[in-house]
């Protein structure tokens, strides 16, 4: 057995504490996601006061955060997004500043007060609040004397490793990587990614650009294989009561084919970013084909213009996605070569075209019907293979409300 002094009140050698802290590190990680992220910042679950309660108690002393000012800076990141305000963009302050200075920009940001007036609305903004941001450190401080008081010793690197858990994970690997690297469900306006398709070690985080897709949905995977472990506590909490869970993405249910109606409009625009989606699958095939095609008639010329380029720069191109577009020679190359491909050149066209329909918001319902219906015929008159088998998924698409 250790000694009291080096193992404290539980007498706890190396793998306890170890064990403890990879307890207490989960514990942080679920009341961020869960309840800073998820329900005060999104508002998409709303928790039972007692656990809320516990949830601010605990970040206090483990994080030293306040949920208004977490709440606040989320929010401004999700507003501006990638743009020179945005609080923690790897594209506009570098992924390594972000990454390991994640956690001193946020500071930085919650000290902003305009930030905390115009994008704190409705956060916990009560007395417990004032307190915890006028004593950020005493709630480390106290941390730290639990720590030392249990595990003697190796409190203090238990200590350690608690507080760097959420700047490096969530500030530095959630909003660095997270804006960088990895791939994409879904043609989100912004540079977000899924970092991994199993949300196991943030708590459901890595789903990055699934939860830029669909910011106010509760669950954050959002195609077969994806795991969120964030929402198999929510699924869990609300059968105990504990929270009420107000919003969660899913995908369109699909009917049988039919002529696309009302219904099938309705169905598209709360589906948008999974009609893309479907579009962009569809399409691959034919797109990897004409690739392909297109390096193989460079090499046989000598043309090095294209040389590094790979089949996700073309795929970005030609759809115009706003994440990490290819470099600027290889946009001149790819444009060259559908301003000779006129097939190649109609489908990009209409391709591009889908995503006005549900930025017209000044048109009527009736407009956008008929304007889908057109895109339709001219879409399933394109040589290109994949527009065809993309609009009888599409008739299929039943009228639903969005998540």
């Amino acid at each position: 057995m250790s000694h009291p002094m080096l193992g404290g009140a539980l007498g706890a050698g190396f793998w306890l504490s170890f064990g403890a802290m990879l307890l207490m590190t989960h514990v942080t990680i679920l009341s961020v996601t869960l309840y800073l992220h998820r329900s005060i910042a999104h508002r998409a679950a709303v928790f039972h006061p007692a656990l809320a309660k516990f949830f601010r108690i605990w970040l206090w002393m483990s994080t030293g955060m306040s949920a208004l000012e977490w709440a606040a800076v989320h929010r401004k990141h999700h507003a501006k997004c990638e743009t020179p305000e945005d609080p923690h963009s790897p594209q506009q302050k570098g992924l390594w500043r972000v990454m390991w200075a994640g956690a001193w920009l946020y500071t930085q940001e919650a000290a902003n007060a305009d930030t905390i007036e115009r994008f704190g609305k409705g956060a916990p903004n009560d007395k417990m609040e004032a307190f915890f941001r006028k004593h950020s450190l005493a709630g480390l401080g106290l941390m730290l004397g639990i720590d030392l008081a249990l595990f003697g010793v190796w409190g203090f690197p238990v200590f350690v490793l608690q507080i760097a858990w959420i700047p490096f994970w969530a500030a530095g690997v959630v909003n660095g990587v997270g804006h960088f690297w990895g791939y994409r469900n879904f043609d989100s306006e912004d540079q977000s990614r899924n970092i991994l398709p199993w949300g196991i070690i943030i708590g459901g985080e890595e789903l990055h650009n699934n939860h830029h897709a669909f910011p106010s949905s509760a669950k954050l995977s959002c195609k077969k294989g994806e795991f969120d472990l964030g929402w198999a506590w929510l699924v869990m909490l609300e059968r105990l009561n504990l929270v009420d869970i107000k919003r969660a993405a899913r995908a369109p249910e699909l009917g049988v084919e039919q002529a696309i109606d009302r219904g099938t409009l309705d169905a598209v625009l709360a589906f948008r970013h999974h009609a893309q989606a479907d579009l962009r699958r569809a399409l691959t095939p034919s797109l990897r084909a004409k690739f392909r095609a297109v390096l193989q008639d460079a090499r046989d010329r000598g043309d090095s213009s294209l040389s590094g380029a790979r089949f996700r720069h073309f795929r970005s191109w030609f759809f115009n996605e706003s994440a990490r577009k290819p470099r600027s020679a290889w946009i001149a190359r790819f444009e060259s070569i559908a301003h000779s491909d006129a097939a190649l050149r109609k489908a990009r066209e209409s391709a591009l075209s889908l995503k006005t329909l549900w930025e017209r918001s000044h048109v009527t319902a009736d407009e956008l019907l008929e304007r889908l219906k057109a895109w339709a015929r001219d879409a399933e008159s394109h040589p290109m293979d994949g527009f065809q088998q993309f609009i009888r998924r599409l008739s299929r698409y039943k009228s639903a409300k969005a998540a």
